[in-house]
C-alpha cells in the first residue's frame, strides 16, 4: 500500500445522463461513499441504475489505498470542499464505509473513526443508513484476515484462509466485528448494516472455477472480472454494483439492471443478477431476511481434492434447494449470524470439527451438522 502523502484525494461525483428513450427516469436514492479504490469500483453505479429506469445520485470521497482514519484526517484538512459537498445534497440516502483497517487494535480503532463519519453524515441527514461496505481481496491473499490473525468475538479463534472463498468470509467476518463494536456505543440513527459484496465475489469465482458460468472457462476468474490482482473490470465492477443495488433499492437486479457497456453476455449477466440477489437476499443484515417456520433440511459434506498439508477440504450441501450456511472449526457452535459465511468452499484443519447450520430467508434454520478431520495436527 501507498503511503497516503503520495496519493491524491478524490471527491466523485456521478450523475445519470439524460435519458435518451422516452420513458422518463424516476427520482432515485442519493448516496455517498467514502473509501479507496475499491469504493471506487462502484463509479459507474449511477449509470447501471438509469438502466433499470432510476436517477441515482451518487457521490464518493475517496483516496488510494486509504484507511479510515487517514480518511478523516484528509477530511478535516479539506473540511470546506467537504461541506460544500454535503451541501449540494437535499439528503442522503446511504452511506458507506470501507473498513480495512489491521492495525494493533484494529476494531476499536477503526470503529472510532467510523462513528465520526456517520455523526457527521447523520447530522446532515437524520434518516440516513449507514453500511459497512464489505470488500474482497488482493490475489496474493496476505492480509491478517487470511492469515487467520485478527481476532473474532464470534468464535474462540480464527483461522487461516486456504482458499479465495475463505478469504472473502474471513474479510467480512471483520466487518461483522466492527459492525458490533461500533453499534456498542453508536446509538443514534438507523442501525449500521454489512453490505456483503466480497460473498457475491466469493461465489463467482467457486462458479468460474466450477463452470458454472456461462462462456467462462475455468480459472478465467482474473481475466474475466479484473484489471489486476485487486481492481475489478467493468465486468467486475458490474457484479458489485449489482449488490448495491440489491441492498439499497431492497429488489432484485434481474431484468431491470442492465450489462450496458460491460461486453458481458446476457446469460453471464443474469446469472450475475440472480447471485447479487441471492446474496442480500439471504444475508441477515441486509435487512430484507424473513423468518420461517419450516427449518432448512439435511445439511451435509462433501469432501473434495484436498491442498497440500493436513487440511481437508469440503463442501457443504443441503437437501433445500438455495441454502445458505455458516460454519465454525473452533467447537463454537455457529447461528445464521455467527461463524463464517459459506463460499463454496471449507478447508478443515487436522483435528478440528467443522461445525455447521443451513438457513435461508423464508425458513427456519437447520439442526447443526458435524464434520471431524480425524487426521493428528
Amino acid at each position: 500500500m501507498r503511503p497516503l502523502c503520495l496519493l491524491s484525494i478524490a471527491i466523485l461525483s456521478c450523475q445519470p445522463a439524460i435519458a435518451q428513450d422516452k420513458a422518463p427516469l424516476k427520482e432515485g436514492l442519493a448516496t455517498f461513499h467514502i473509501g479507496n479504490s475499491l469504493t471506487n469500483t462502484t463509479g459507474k453505479f449511477a449509470d447501471f441504475a438509469r438502466t433499470a429506469g432510476i436517477a441515482h445520485k451518487y457521490q464518493s470521497f475517496t483516496a488510494g489505498g486509504a484507511l479510515t482514519w487517514q480518511l478523516w484526517d484528509s477530511l478535516t484538512k479539506r473540511q470546506k470542499e467537504w461541506d460544500t459537498r454535503l451541501a449540494g445534497y437535499k439528503r442522503i440516502d446511504h452511506f458507506t464505509v470501507q473498513p480495512r483497517d489491521f492495525t494493533k487494535n484494529s476494531v476499536d480503532h477503526e470503529a472510532d473513526y467510523v462513528i465520526r463519519f456517520f455523526e457527521v453524515i447523520r447530522k446532515h441527514s437524520p434518516e440516513m443508513q449507514p453500511w459497512f461496505y464489505s470488500e474482497w481481496v488482493e490475489k496474493g491473499r496476505g492480509r491478517p484476515t487470511d492469515k487467520g490473525l485478527i481476532p473474532s468475538r464470534q468464535m474462540k479463534q480464527t483461522n487461516p484462509a486456504l482458499t479465495w472463498e475463505e478469504s472473502m468470509a474471513a474479510m467480512l467476518l471483520y466487518n461483522e466485528d466492527l459492525q458490533a463494536k461500533v453499534v456498542e456505543t453508536y446509538k443514534e440513527g438507523k442501525r449500521p448494516r454489512v453490505l456483503p459484496s466480497c460473498l457475491a465475489m466469493g461465489w463467482i469465482k467457486n462458479m468460474i472455477d466450477h463452470d458454472k458460468l456461462p462462456g467462462a472457462a475455468k480459472d478465467s476468474f482474473y481475466p474475466l472480472l479484473f484489471s489486476d490482482g485487486v481492481h475489478p473490470n467493468v465486468k467486475g465492477g458490474y457484479l458489485v454494483d449489482l449488490t448495491w443495488y440489491a441492498a439499497f433499492y431492497r429488489e432484485s437486479p434481474e431484468d431491470k439492471v442492465l450489462p450496458t457497456g460491460t461486453g458481458l453476455t446476457p446469460e453471464q449477466a443474469k446469472v450475475m443478477q440472480k447471485l447479487a440477489w441471492d446474496v442480500v437476499k439471504n444475508y441477515p443484515d441486509c435487512g430484507l431476511y424473513e423468518e420461517g417456520t419450516t427449518p432448512v433440511s439435511a445439511v451435509g459434506f462433501v469432501p473434495e481434492e484436498s491442498p497440500a498439508g493436513k487440511a481437508e477440504l469440503v463442501t457443504l450441501t443441503a437437501k433445500t434447494p438455495g441454502a445458505w450456511f455458516r460454519y465454525t472449526l473452533d467447537g463454537t457452535i455457529p447461528t445464521r449470524t455467527r461463524g463464517y459465511v459459506y463460499c463454496g468452499a471449507i478447508s478443515v484443519p487436522a483435528g478440528a470439527t467443522l461445525k455447521a447450520i443451513g438457513y435461508k430467508s423464508g425458513m427456519a434454520d437447520s439442526a447443526v451438522a458435524e464434520m471431524a478431520n480425524p487426521l493428528k495436527k
